[in-house]
């Protein structure tokens, strides 16, 4: 499933960031709904992990006043890509094979909507609490390649601003805003 959403929200534009958050906890609940039996988790900042692999992946464009939300949920098993650091999974692979990628989407874009609708009246606090109750890797070995070198630590918390906060081995902190996270603890 594909989908991409337009959206011109009521905030201003240096917080679509938060936008992010609130796409990967609506296609969570959405796609929570459908796998019973199945943990589905995130990944900072903008992927959805179901049994062992990744099942999901969300990118934001911002223009002006405007963000397009971009969604790819793998329905249908999807060929492993080469230099992946987790493996595809799909719903059919665990063991859906009735939901439709028109079912999904109208349940996803419902619920973002929502939910957007809630993070432009309440702001990011009750979506960053929300969102770690859900975290794959809150407390876990993470490994980050940023634009600065490989940042690996312990997860240690979700900024108000929607950073990553690591904590090294030598206890320095480190907030990382962008970059290619590798989970290096427990799936």
């Amino acid at each position: 499933m594909y989908l991409s959403l337009l959206l011109r929200p009521s905030v201003a534009a240096d917080t679509f960031w938060g936008l992010s958050f609130v796409a990967a906890l609506a296609i969570r609940e959405a796609m929570a709904a459908r796998l019973t039996g199945t943990d589905v988790r995130l990944k900072w900042p903008n992927d959805v992990l179901a049994g062992n692999g990744k099942i999901c992946g969300i990118l934001l464009e911002v223009r002006g006043e405007a963000v397009v939300i971009g969604t790819g949920v793998n329905i249908a098993p999807v060929a492993a890509l080469p230099d992946a650091k987790l493996p595809a999974t799909s719903f059919q692979e665990l063991g859906d094979r009735t939901t439709t990628p028109e079912e999904l989407a109208r349940d996803y874009a419902g619920r973002l909507l929502q939910r957007v609708a809630h993070w432009e009246r309440d702001g990011f606090a009750p979506v960053r609490l929300e969102w770690l109750g859900h975290c794959a890797h809150i407390g876990q070995t993470v490994r980050v390649a940023t634009g600065s070198g490989v940042i690996a630590g312990e997860f240690d918390d979700l900024g108000h601003d929607g950073a990553l906060v690591i904590r090294a081995d030598d206890g320095t902190v480190h907030r990382v805003t962008t970059g290619d996270v590798e989970l290096t603890g427990r799936l």
